[in-house]
């Protein structure tokens, strides 16, 4: 299952449109093909694998930091519409 979610977590971010900036692109791929080395690890060897170590430093630590940095964008940009909206209102009330 892990290695579906990487292979998910690959594409999506490189396929995203242009409001995805291209370093979170390349972060997003890079913590997929860390789901995937882990879970590759896992069913070579189990938790001790040095696949399994690898893949758990993008699974555990880069993944975190991309999801922090989507949510950032993802704030940043409903406040700017919420924003845009409130200025359309208040205009169209005077």
């Amino acid at each position: 299952m892990v290695i579906l979610i990487g292979g998910w977590l690959i594409g999506a971010p490189l396929l995203a449109g242009p409001w995805l900036p291209a370093p979170l692109r390349w972060l997003g791929a890079l913590c997929g093909l860390g789901f995937i080395v882990f879970g590759i690890g896992e069913l070579l060897g189990g938790t001790f694998h040095p696949l399994t170590i690898v893949g758990g430093l993008g699974y555990q630590i880069a993944f975190p930091i991309w999801a922090l940095l989507i949510g950032r964008l993802l704030a940043r940009r409903a406040q700017a519409s919420f924003r845009g909206a409130n200025s359309s209102a208040a205009e169209l009330m005077q």
